[in-house]
């Protein structure tokens, strides 16, 4: 971002104008590495190399995830499998060389790592997050019932550098609302990180041997109330604010203080109506990258704020600090 200091009546069309750099920082509060869908012997992150192909949600950035209802009325059947065939490809790519090239490409100073169990744990974002100090780990939940004690294993990983939880109850296929969501909860609360969880329906695989691995019907938003109401003092941010559902985030999670949003996927006046419904100070930048572009994020943030850097700032950085801290 670049702006003139300039002195005089004039001043603007002087030589004696001179560039200020204004460096804002941008911090992404919703990416992930490593492969979420499928196990692998040796973990993605570390792949170099990785290339992206061309997919359908190439042509959805081109014009800002625009809205193509009667398209998809039309089409729905064939954009639905496009969509999903374009997000395993997209998750392919998700190593550490991209996502460190991505950041330097769009200048985002700092990447919320979101761990999703069981092929991206929290182990392996810690361990990219000790190469490279840029990026922040959230932890997330382990329903399996070996799992160790919840209380004594958010301890630790809080005390190793830990900023939050993400719940993905659409892979993990355990509803928002269930008791065994509120057991993680509630173990994660007394560390006053935020818990950022996936809102909206979403689907990942294809083939019907492969699609019980997932529940789309548990990114129903009238699941996640329960669990607001059940700790007022625990920041939760709706991932994606809603994706398809936006609509039912804005009508019943505004209303709660303790829940913000974060940006991903939504088009700029989509956008502008969550800045309406929340408010400037509950808005987070995100991407979801690799499943979304970073420019393409930031893109619909500034075209959703205009000329208001005050607001950009607030919602590229000042509520995601406020949130994870330095």
């Amino acid at each position: 971002m670049q702006v003139l200091q300039c002195s005089g009546k004039m001043a603007l069309f002087e030589q004696s104008c001179q560039p200020l750099l204004i460096i804002m920082e941008i911090i992404d509060i919703h990416t992930h590495l490593g492969d979420i869908l499928y196990p692998r012997e040796q973990s993605l992150i570390w792949e170099t190399g990785v290339r992206k192909r061309p997919d359908w949600n190439d042509v959805y950035e081109r014009y800002n995830w625009p809205e193509w209802p009667k398209f998809h009325q039309i089409f729905g059947k064939v954009t639905h499998r496009l969509n999903i065939l374009a997000g395993q490809n997209r998750n392919r790519t998700a190593t550490l060389e991209n996502m460190q090239a991505s950041m330097q490409k769009n200048g985002v100073s700092r990447s919320v790592v979101l761990s999703v169990y069981p092929h991206a744990p929290i182990e392996q974002i810690m361990q990219a997050a000790a190469k490279d100090k840029r990026i922040v780990p959230f932890t997330g939940p382990d329903y399996r019932p070996n799992a160790a004690d919840h209380t004594a294993r958010y301890r630790d990983e809080v005390a190793a550098g830990v900023r939050g939880l993400k719940l993905h109850p659409i892979i993990d296929k355990v509803r928002l609302d269930s008791p065994e969501t509120y057991a993680i909860v509630e173990s994660f609360a007394p560390h006053h990180r935020p818990v950022l969880f996936h809102s909206g329906y979403a689907f990942y695989y294809l083939k019907k041997d492969e699609q019980a691995n997932e529940r789309p019907d548990f990114g129903e938003i009238d699941q996640v109330i329960p669990l607001i109401e059940a700790f007022p003092k625990v920041p939760f941010i709706a991932g994606h604010a809603g994706l398809g559902q936006v609509d039912e985030v804005i009508e019943k999670l505004a209303k709660y203080p303790n829940v913000s949003i974060d940006t991903s996927f939504q088009p700029p006046h989509v956008l502008q109506t969550l800045i309406q419904a929340f408010g400037p100070e509950r808005i987070l930048y995100g991407s979801d990258w690799p499943w979304g572009g970073m420019e393409v994020a930031i893109r619909c943030v500034e075209l959703a704020c205009g000329n208001d850097e005050g607001l950009k700032r607030q919602i590229f950085n000042i509520n995601a600090q406020a949130l994870i801290g330095d």
